[in-house]
């Protein structure tokens, strides 16, 4: 198809072209011929009739029969028809026919351009001779009268002579445009052929493919051009890999950022965006490319702050608060971008999260306030004890207000322990060289119910424990006892007296679980996701009155973060609750 979409396209027009240059030669060389033919004819004949002007001056009589027997003379002497005819037409003599019969010939061609002082010249047919015939008339005067020496030659074998030429002639035309064709059909092959080549080289070059090369052709034109072909290919691969490379490695830069990056353009289409700015609007790529940054985020302060920054010419920088699921808390830098004219071309955008910023920083203020305000709460009993006492003599009420900065003292002393104790495992969280060994999980529990075996005996409590003695795994023992001794002492302090408590540890899905299960009061549904937030407590009076500090749970949700797991609660009210340690299984 592609080869006769080129034969086509090369080869008919160029064959064409050929053909009516050969045929316009051809036309020429018949014409010239004829001309020629024609030409010698009329000179011949110009030359009988001034032969027979001269004759006929030194002979000239009135009488027709001596002009017609000179006409007749001269006419079989020179092989032409001789005619003389007066000024008023009358026929005065003739080679081939009796004057006397024939008409007036004022009315001929020739003759009236011979009456203007012309040579007539002229082919017509005679009716006399009934055949063609080339007449030629010139104007003679001869004894005082104006008169007409005609000559005429029959033209059919000159007719018949030319048209042998013509064929002759076009004959040779249509041989020479036919071997003209065949060579130009055969180089048009040998032309076709490379340039169907470098024609599917060029696609594949346009689809960016660079790897055929141009075969070296054995025309000097056509192999210039496969060389040029071939540098120029070997420069656009050059210049495609650099672009390439060039995009590739901003695309990594830019999706391995954890800020967002948009680019817009003047109109406020969206131009660029990497993978973390779509995450933070959630947003695919593809469909947001050339669309306006309005139609795809819905955010009016961030709409206002690109239009203002596109305004302008100055970096400016907001922080805004993006709604949706959990709201987030974004800071925003905008600057101009500008093409190598210095001419605006749109901005772009760094969009930092700062939500866990935020976070933190509001965790830190209740930190704060929770600390204050737990610590206030002794150190004003203390105080106010204290003053009292310097009044009291009775040693009794004495005893009594001693016990009871005792109680407080004791309470703000395990506060500041919970505080220490927190703050060194927090440190240990953030270590990645933490020491882990294989140790027996029944140990572990063995030895916190050790720790925990007072309290329990004081509320007359069971401590069961169901654990796999060849339970090994790779753990830190004492941070591990200590999450489990927090987790003994709240379900001793919220169990009623003469209940058990049953403490287990087993294997499950790839994971180790840790619980710790009471029969007691039960903790509502509403307050699970936030039980091991520091200083929350379900009933801060009840666990004030118990002696909690409100960070035990908290130090159990760090200690299981430090082994890579997690922490998990179940309650019903009034038939207990099971707090659960959940670490990767490692043995």
């Amino acid at each position: 198809m592609a080869n006769r979409r080129l034969f086509s396209q090369l080869v008919i027009p160029s064959l064409t072209i050929i053909i009516v240059v050969v045929l316009t030669f051809v036309w020429l060389i018949i014409r010239s011929v004829e001309d020629f033919y024609y030409d010698e004819k009329t000179n011949e004949l110009k030359t009988h009739a001034v032969l027979v002007s001269r004759i006929i001056s030194n002979e000239f009589t009135n009488d027709i029969r001596d002009i017609t027997k000179v006409c007749q003379d001269l006419g079989a002497a020179t092989g032409t028809r001789v005619t003389i005819i007066a000024a008023s037409g009358d026929v005065l003599g003739d080679s081939h026919e009796d004057p006397r019969k024939m008409d007036n010939h004022n009315d001929r061609p020739e003759i009236i351009r011979a009456h203007e002082k012309e040579i007539g010249t002229v082919i017509r047919y005679s009716h006399t001779l009934e055949q063609e015939m080339m007449y030629l008339a010139i104007p003679v005067t001869i004894a005082e009268q104006s008169l007409i020496i005609r000559t005429s030659l029959p033209i059919t074998s000159l007719q018949d002579n030319i048209a042998g030429i013509r064929r002759t002639v076009l004959i040779i035309g249509i041989l020479i445009s036919m071997m003209a064709g065949v060579t130009s059909l055969i180089l048009s092959k040998r032309i076709a052929k490379p340039l169907e080549v470098m024609k599917h080289s060029a696609e594949q070059f346009a689809e960016g493919n660079f790897s055929p090369k141009l075969p070296i052709s054995n025309t000097t034109e056509l192999n210039s051009l496969a060389n040029s072909l071939n540098r120029m290919t070997k420069q656009l691969n050059h210049r495609f890999q650099t672009i390439l490379q060039e995009r590739n490695e901003r695309e990594a830069v830019l999706s391995s950022m954890v800020e967002g990056v948009l680019a817009v353009n003047t109109q406020g289409r969206i131009i660029s965006l990497n993978k973390a700015a779509t995450n933070l609007f959630h947003i695919e790529r593809k469909s947001a490319i050339g669309n306006q940054i309005g139609s795809i985020i819905r955010n009016s302060d961030l709409i206002f702050f690109i239009e203002d920054v596109l305004a302008g010419e100055k970096v400016q920088e907001k922080e805004l608060t993006i709604s949706n699921t959990n709201n987030r808390y974004l800071n925003i830098t905008g600057a101009i971008l500008f093409d190598e004219s210095d001419k605006k071309t749109g901005a772009v955008f760094v969009l930092n999260d700062i939500t866990r910023i935020r976070k933190l920083e509001n965790i830190r203020k209740e930190f704060v306030a929770n600390v204050s305000h737990e610590l206030k709460t002794p150190i004003t009993a203390i105080k106010g004890f204290t003053e009292t006492l310097r009044n009291v003599s009775d040693p009794d009420k004495q005893k009594h207000f001693l016990n009871i900065l005792e109680n407080h003292s004791n309470r703000l002393n395990a506060i500041i322990d919970d505080l220490l104790e927190l703050s060194r495992i927090e440190q240990q969280e953030g270590l990645a060289d933490l020491h882990l060994e294989s140790s027996s999980l029944r140990t572990v529990l063995e030895s916190a119910m050790q720790g925990c075996e007072k309290a329990a005996t004081d509320k007359n409590i069971d401590i069961r424990i169901h654990c796999d003695e060849r339970l090994i795994e790779l753990i830190n023992p004492p941070l591990l006892q200590q999450a489990v001794v927090n987790l003994l002492n709240n379900a001793i302090k919220y169990s009623d007296s003469g209940n058990k408590v049953i403490v287990s540890a087993r294997r499950k899905n790839g994971e180790v679980i840790l619980s710790v299960q009471d029969f007691g009061i039960g903790i509502a549904s509403e307050h699970w996701n936030r039980l091991f937030e520091r200083f929350y407590s379900v009933d801060k009076a009840r666990s004030k009155k118990l002696g909690g500090t409100g960070l035990g749970l908290a130090i159990v949700k760090h200690i299981a973060h430090i082994h890579n797991g997690r922490v998990s609660i179940h309650s019903e009210i009034g038939k207990g609750s099971v707090f659960s340690i959940i670490i990767p299984a490692t043995v």
